[in-house]
């Protein structure tokens, strides 16, 4: 999905520059990248959080993408219940706390919109970022990888931007610790170096009120 929406910034506010183009705004967008206009980072803008949302909603509904893989089986057969990330509900606008509008759907729909919108505002930033770098050097592409393209940093600039974001919202605002089986606890333990294994237990021990045996 990150990629994907970087991607598909790249191809409306493309479609929407060619289009629109300064037929609203005559100002120059940046100077680092001449080509670019408004109307190409405002619609581009729009229609990716509208993208967004809808792909959201079509990779959800498939068991392939949304159930966990523990094992490395590329044959596997998947088949889960989709957790409560993927089910459509009433989510209150802006927060439970602040409760201004409720919205029917899926969570994972709200993050990939909010991810959309780092990948139309933020995310090409490091494109621009890229095209000083190769106006300071007078080259057009960083390589000739990819026919028309330029190499691979030329694909590449603003996915890590994106990248950087997705991990970090994810860790912050996603990732769910009520899924985890005694497996998967025990094998974090196990990674443990052994005075972190030994300080875990006296912790467990405190936490659950045992001396030693712990009864059900």
């Amino acid at each position: 999905l990150p990629c994907g929406l970087v991607v598909a910034n790249d191809c409306w506010a493309y479609f929407s520059g060619i289009g629109l183009g300064k037929r609203f705004i005559k100002a120059p967008f940046l100077a680092l990248s001449p080509n670019k206009t408004w109307e190409g980072f405002i619609g581009g803008f729009f229609l990716t959080v509208l993208w967004g949302w809808w792909y959201a909603g079509v990779i959800s509904e498939s068991q392939w993408l949304v159930c966990p893989q523990r094992n490395v089986d590329p044959f596997a057969s998947l088949s889960c219940e989709p957790g409560p990330l993927f089910e459509r509900q009433a989510i209150p606008i802006p927060s439970k706390e602040f409760h201004v509008v409720t919205l029917t759907a899926k969570p994972f729909q709200v993050h990939a919109a909010l991810l959309a919108v780092f990948a139309s505002v933020v995310a090409p930033f490091g494109g621009f970022l890229a095209s000083a770098i190769k106006r300071a050097y007078n080259i057009k592409d960083f390589d000739s990888l990819i026919p028309g393209h330029g190499g691979f940093m030329d694909r590449m600039d603003c996915q890590f931007l994106m990248l950087l974001c997705t991990n970090v919202w994810y860790r912050t605002f996603v990732r769910a610790y009520d899924d985890l089986s005694e497996e998967d606890l025990l094998r974090v333990i196990r990674l443990m170096v052994p005075s972190a294994r030994a300080t875990f237990l006296r912790q467990l021990l405190v936490e659950f009120n045992c001396s030693g045996v712990c009864s059900g």
